[in-house]
Parts: C-alpha cells; structure tokens; sequence
C-alpha cells in the first residue's frame, strides 16, 4: 500500500477564543504539509513520511489557572504568554523526526531550533535524540532569574556562545546528555526535592531522590540522614515493612558513627512491637487488610517473639469482628493454639472457637466439643465459668437460665 499526497495547506487569519477570564488568539497561522506518504500493509503498523512548514504570528494565550499564572510570571513577569512569531521545517521520514530553520520569538525569549530525533512508534519512550541545538538570546529579567535557580540547583552553568545560551544535547530523550554539562545536583538539592515531593505526596518520586542523592553523595553528611528518612518512608508511607527495616539495618551497616545510626539501633530493637501497635492503629482506621499484613509479617518473621502469639489472634479478632468471617476466624484461632502453646492468647483463643460454633454457627456438637476441651485443658481459667454456663445452655434459650427465668416472666 502506498499513497502520496503532493500539498496540503491551511492558512488562518485572526482566530480568537475567549471564555471568562481565558483567552487565546493568533493573529495568522500558516500550515503546508508536502511530501505525504504512506506505506505498508495491514498486518503491520504503517510507516508515514511528511514534510511540514509551519508559521505562527501574534500567538497569545492567557489562562486563569494557578499552574499557568505560576508558570507565565516565571518566564516573563506577566499573566499572559505572547509569541510575536515561530516559525519552523519539521519532517517525519523512516520514523526519524527532523526539526530545522526553528525561529521562536517572543517579549521573554528569542531561540534558534535544531533537532534531529529517532522515533520508534512501537515505544515512544524509547526515542532517541541523534543531535540537538538550541541557542537562546534576549531572556527577559524573570526568565534569567529562573536560569539563575535552574543553574544554582544543578551546581553548573549552562553552556554559553558570547551572551547566547547554547545547549548541543543527544542521546535518550529520558536522560539526555548535554555537551558540556554534567548535570549533578547536590546532596542538598536531592534531599530538598525529596521533601518536596514527599509534601505534595510523591512518595516514589521522594524515595527516587534519596536514592539518588546515596548513588552520587554516598560520603555525604546528608547520607546517613537521607538512609534513615528511607526507612521513614518505607514504614511509614508505604507500610513496607521489609523495605523499611532493610533501610534502618542499611543505616547502621554503612553510617556506624552517625545519629541516624544510633536511633536505627534503637528501632531494630522495637521493630516486633512497632510492628504490632501500627497493625492495632491501621484497624483502627478500619484499614484491614494492611492491619493483617502487619500481623502475619509479625508471625512469620519473628515466630519466637511473644507478641508473635498476640498477632496471630489478633488476626483470628480481625476476621471474627471486622471481616465477619467466621471459618477464616476459627482457622487463624486454630492457629493459635497448634503454634502458640503456653501464651495467654492460646486459652482465650480456644474460647472464641466454641463460642462462634455456639452462638454464630449455631453448631451445638462442634461447640460442646471445644468446650469440653476447654475446661479439660483449663479448669481453673477466669473464662471457665462462662464456657460451663454456654455448655448448660447450648441449644437452649437463655431466658430459660434460672437467674433470668423471673426477669422473662414480667
């Protein structure tokens, strides 16, 4: 298949859009596509090739919008962006895009454009920056300033030709390389930007930054800080608790003489009880399944601990009370008892079992069986006179109990 168009041209003049407060007008737009073509076949995704020459004069634009007026006054001390005049070649052949002549003016900033990227449209993602130039003239005061920061952030200057800022870039379009720039931010940058976005609740981007800031500042002050904030994060944010103790266990292994190191200590320590009380706040805040996540990472990673024996029923009471989920309940009490021999939890556990079989499940045989099996294990237990009296009246209605025989009967 294959199918060429010679021209296509579009030309607009004194266009406006005005809605409230936002605006945007172009006082003429010219557009003429050359050298159309498409080939292929059905069985696969086609391949375009295209030429373009685009014109844009008295391009402005003015949105009511915080972002935008944040961004607008950054650039050019207005409320509005203006461009006099862009003016440019972009082509499209064997999916390598080509950008020349690329003249950009306006009252902030004059730039010259030059590009030449490789596209794969399978993964856009992927796209490979063969060569760029772009040079920079006439920035206004408020775009300066913002060079200014950009620069003092990035601990470098840009490259400069005379006045004009000159950026030759190339490789992956995710992580280019600049021609004589190193692009390394400080400790004191990456640790700000996690905090940052940790406050807009950026959490991965966060974690991303203190990585960072470990892989090029490892000898850092920061570093220990930024080790301990990650285990911070990860228990606190994400409820990551393996990623979270390997992050305090890290702490002390590479930072030995820090503070952080000291507190981490401290923490590894508590962590089986830490871990208990933040599954007893998540239920709390009626977040189950992160609160039973606490209990079986209790059970599982510190099985000889004693508040190993209170999390596995407390996971029995999530599913008796919470989840009212009355076979997985009786399970994770079974549990209890076949792991937990000894532990105060063990005769309380065996209790709950009897009464859902007696009062839930309405299974009178299972619950005599519990029962028994209770007071035989556990005669002088403060629970065995209510399992004695649940045995005198299984199946039975409670009022017919001779304590409560004269209340029924007004």
């Amino acid at each position: 298949m294959k199918i060429i168009s010679v021209m296509v041209t579009l030309m607009l003049n004194s266009y406006s859009f005005a809605q409230a407060n936002n605006h945007i007008s172009i006082d003429k737009l010219s557009f003429t596509l050359t050298n159309f073509e498409i080939s292929g076949d059905f069985r696969s995704i086609p391949t375009i090739n295209w030429k373009t020459n685009l014109t844009i004069n008295g391009f402005e634009m003015q949105i009511d919008e915080r972002e935008f007026q944040e961004f607008s006054h950054q650039i050019n001390n207005d409320n509005k962006i203006v461009i006099d005049r862009f003016k440019a070649t972009v082509s499209m052949i064997n999916n390598e895009l080509k950008i020349s002549n690329a003249r950009f003016s306006s009252p902030f900033l004059i730039a010259d454009i030059k590009a030449d990227l490789l596209i794969d449209i399978n993964n856009p993602e992927d796209t490979w920056l063969k060569s760029s130039t772009v040079k920079l003239d006439v920035l206004s005061s408020a775009l300066e300033r913002l060079v200014f920061e950009l620069e003092k952030e990035l601990g470098e200057e840009f490259p400069r030709r005379g006045k004009s800022i000159l950026l030759e870039a190339f490789g992956s379009l995710k992580d280019p390389r600049v021609k004589g720039m190193v692009f390394e931010k400080s400790a004191e940058t990456y640790f700000d930007l996690s905090d940052k976005a940790l406050a807009d609740n950026q959490v991965e981007e966060s974690i991303s930054h203190l990585k960072d800031l470990l892989s090029h500042h490892e000898n850092d002050s920061l570093s220990s800080k930024a080790q301990y904030k990650l285990s911070v994060i990860y228990l606190n944010w994400k409820n990551d608790l393996s990623a979270g103790l390997n992050a305090l266990q890290q702490t002390i292994e590479k930072y030995p003489n820090s503070k952080h190191a000291v507190q981490a200590t401290k923490e590894i320590e508590n962590f089986p009880a830490w871990v208990f009380n933040k599954a007893e706040s998540l239920r709390k805040r009626k977040d189950i399944k992160e609160s039973i996540s606490n209990c079986s990472y209790l059970v599982e990673n510190y099985s000889d601990h004693p508040l190993s024996a209170k999390a596995q029923y407390l996971i029995g009471d999530i599913y008796m009370n919470d989840l009212r989920d009355f076979g997985s309940a009786i399970n994770e009490y079974r549990k209890v008892i076949d792991n937990y021999a000894g532990s105060s939890q063990e005769s309380e556990a065996l209790f709950m079992i009897g009464y859902i079989y007696a009062n839930i499940l309405k299974d009178s045989a299972k619950a005599k069986n519990e029962y028994q099996t209770f007071l035989t294990r556990f005669p002088k237990h403060d629970l065995s006179p209510s399992v004695q009296f649940e045995l005198d009246f299984l199946g039975k209605d409670i009022f017919e109990a001779p304590a409560l025989k004269s209340i029924n009967s007004y």
